[in-house]
């Protein structure tokens, strides 16, 4: 029993310094979204609270895996404005999965997977306005 304490204990402060260094290093909040789709010359934005949360939980969770962005298809600029700073990055769905990866544009090593529930969530978002 001390054991599973103990192990659960250790992953909630593992998942706490994450949370904390992701907002520490993002100066803690994420104010604007903005896509813009390869295929067109339209932005989206996004500036109210529940759009910023879809982003923020599909970021925030999204798995890291080594390997490239597929370019060739249809893709997603996504530019993350906070209070001092913006990063970018860029989205796509990777049909072998279902699934929504993107991938930093600092870092062209590694892609992050979006949980299967976070990318119907965020694709809600981004399609829904698109079909507007």
């Amino acid at each position: 029993m001390r054991k599973h304490i103990a192990l659960l204990g250790l992953v909630l402060a593992s998942i706490f310094t994450f949370m904390f260094i992701f907002s520490k290093s993002n100066n803690g909040k994420l104010i604007k979204v903005e896509v813009i789709p390869s295929d067109r010359k339209i932005v989206m934005v996004y500036e109210d609270d529940e759009s910023i949360k879809i982003f923020k939980r599909a970021i925030i969770s999204a798995k890291k895996e080594p390997g490239k962005f597929n370019y060739q298809s249809l893709y997603y600029k996504v530019v993350l404005y906070y209070p001092n700073k913006t990063e970018e990055l860029y989205l796509c769905i990777n049909w072998n999965i279902n699934r929504l990866n993107f991938q930093y544009e600092k870092d062209k090593e590694n892609i992050y997977v979006i949980s299967e529930n976070n990318s119907k969530e965020l694709e809600e978002l981004i399609f829904n306005v698109r079909e507007r």
